[in-house]
C-alpha cells in the first residue's frame, strides 16, 4: 500500500517522542524507496504560536537533516480539537482539521498543468480527468466491448 499511495501523511505529535517516532518513520519511509515528496508529515494537536511551530520544524531538520535536501513538503500543524464528539454523532469534523489536510493532500498530489488545465506528468501513471472527457454509458462503446 505504501509503495502504491500517491500521498503519504506521516503523523506525529510535537513531543519528544512524538517528534522521535515522526522522524523514525519518515527515515522508514525513505529506506523504502517512497520519494520524498509524496510524505506529508504532519503535525498533530500542534503547538498555535508561530515561534513555537518554528522550533518544531527546526527539530525535524535536526533530526532529519535529508529532509531538507529531498524536498520534503512543510509540516503540516494541526491545532488541538476535541473530535469525540464529532466521531460519536458521526458529523463532519472541524474544517481546523479537514481544511490543512485537504490543502496539503492537494497540493501534494498537484503537478504542472496544461493550458487546458490537465494536469500533466505529476506522477508515473496519474493524469487529472477532465469532467466529461470520458464519454458515459450512452455512447454505445461498452455495449459493443460486452456484446
Amino acid at each position: 500500500a505504501i509503495a502504491e499511495a500517491d500521498v503519504l501523511l506521516a503523523v506525529g505529535n510535537p513531543t519528544m517522542k512524538g517528534m522521535h517516532a515522526l522522524t523514525r518513520l519518515l527515515v522508514s519511509l525513505q529506506e523504502h524507496g517512497v520519494r520524498a515528496e509524496r510524505v506529508v508529515p504532519v503535525l498533530n494537536q500542534a503547538p498555535r504560536t508561530p515561534r513555537l511551530r518554528a522550533a518544531a520544524v527546526r527539530v525535524l531538520d535536526d533530526l532529519l537533516p535529508s529532509r531538507r535536501e529531498l524536498a520534503t513538503p512543510p509540516p503540516v500543524f494541526l491545532p488541538v480539537r476535541p473530535i469525540d464528539r464529532y466521531l460519536r454523532d458521526g458529523s463532519p469534523l472541524p474544517k481546523s482539521l479537514v481544511g490543512p489536510l485537504h490543502a496539503a493532500i492537494s497540493d501534494a498530489m498537484a503537478g504542472p498543468v496544461n493550458d487546458a488545465g490537465i494536469l500533466v506528468a505529476a506522477h508515473d501513471r496519474f493524469i487529472r480527468v477532465v469532467p466529461g472527457s470520458l464519454g458515459n454509458f450512452g455512447d454505445g462503446e461498452l455495449d459493443e466491448e460486452a456484446g
